[in-house]
């Protein structure tokens, strides 16, 4: 007899997994999943930061041989076949987002702006050729040619300056500038050096030519050096006690008294007054030699010009003092041309 194992009012179960093998399992297929997401964003960073640091690949991927594919420029319903033809000839973009106004042509569906022209659209030629007397850059006519550039042949004449017409004088403006310059000359003959001064700044505003320019320039620094040289003989006169003996070429003289307005000198047993401002051209330059250095250039040049403005001057010291006033410009004490101020006379 066989032995039965079935119970009453049970049933077989089927054998049941562990409930710590079950949470094993789903969580390495959650570290799995997350791996290989994982992975998978790493792939795209690096694709975009390859793309971004290599702007030509892509470029270089598409130019790489392969079967030649006519492709249809994109054309707009309102696009003219010339529109159409300047957008397939467009460069391609770089890896780079497209950026609009930069990377795409302007559109010249609506007909040409007034600002349009060769240098904004390259490729595209004048609608309308230059007129006779319009200028072209030869540079960009070469370029639009497709011919080298040649220098301009020929010699070059540079752009001449205007030069400024003076004006004319009349016979009035001549006469007053003659006036006014002989009465200057004269004032500093008398010593007057200030008055001489204000006439001098009036003379600079009468002063419209070369000519009259080149004669006030002369007069004004003639009169500086006959000013340095007055100062000189006061001070001469002050530094002299009585008694003292000085030489008036080769005579002896002695001084008896002075001030800056007079001096008295005994000379041939007999005392002589002189006002500065008549005072012998002689006896002015001994009494000038004991203080200033006989031979330096600035030395001559203020006896020389002490001497031309001198009013009782003569041929023979006139000489004398264009030969100094000659050796200081020639040492570069005073301007060049001072020594024609002994010529001048003022008329024009």
């Amino acid at each position: 007899a066989v032995k039965s194992t079935f119970k009453p009012g049970g049933s077989k179960r089927p054998p049941q997994r562990s409930l710590a093998k079950k949470m094993r399992q789903k969580r390495d297929r959650t570290l799995l999943m997350t791996l290989a997401g994982v992975l998978l964003s790493l792939a795209v960073v690096l694709g975009v930061l390859f793309l971004v640091l290599n702007p030509g690949a892509a470029e270089r991927d598409r130019q790489q041989p392969g079967p030649a594919v006519a492709v249809k420029p994109e054309q707009n319903p309102g696009d003219s076949p010339s529109s159409a033809n300047n957008r397939s000839s467009a460069p391609r973009p770089s890896g780079l987002p497209r950026v609009t106004g930069l990377d795409e042509p302007p559109d010249n569906s609506t007909g040409p702006d007034a600002s349009d022209g060769p240098e904004n659209n390259p490729g595209v030629a004048e609608s309308n050729p230059p007129g006779p007397g319009a200028m072209q850059n030869p540079s960009q006519t070469a370029s639009m040619s497709g011919d080298p550039v040649q220098p301009p042949t020929g010699p070059f004449n540079p752009p001449t300056e205007l030069t400024p017409t003076e004006p004319t004088l009349t016979e009035d403006d001549k006469a007053a500038w003659q006036a006014i310059m002989t009465e200057i000359r004269t004032l500093l003959g008398e010593q007057a050096y200030d008055t001489a001064g204000g006439k001098l700044t009036r003379a600079k505003t009468l002063a419209k030519t070369a000519p009259q320019r080149e004669q006030l320039t002369r007069l004004n620094t003639v009169s500086k050096l006959a000013k340095e040289y007055h100062d000189e003989l006061v001070q001469a006169i002050a530094g002299l006690s009585a008694g003292e003996t000085f030489k008036v070429k080769t005579t002896d003289v002695s001084f008896v008294g002075g001030s800056d307005q007079r001096v008295t000198i005994r000379m041939r047993g007999q005392n002589q007054a002189f006002d500065l401002t008549e005072i012998p051209i002689g006896l002015a330059h001994g009494l000038v030699d004991l203080r200033m250095d006989l031979i330096h250039p600035t030395s001559l040049a203020r006896k020389a010009a002490f001497t031309l403005l001198h009013p009782a001057n003569n041929d023979l010291v006139l000489s004398k003092a264009r030969q100094m006033m000659s050796s200081a410009a020639a040492d570069g004490a005073v301007p060049k041309d001072t020594p024609a101020a002994f010529d001048d006379d003022y008329r024009l």
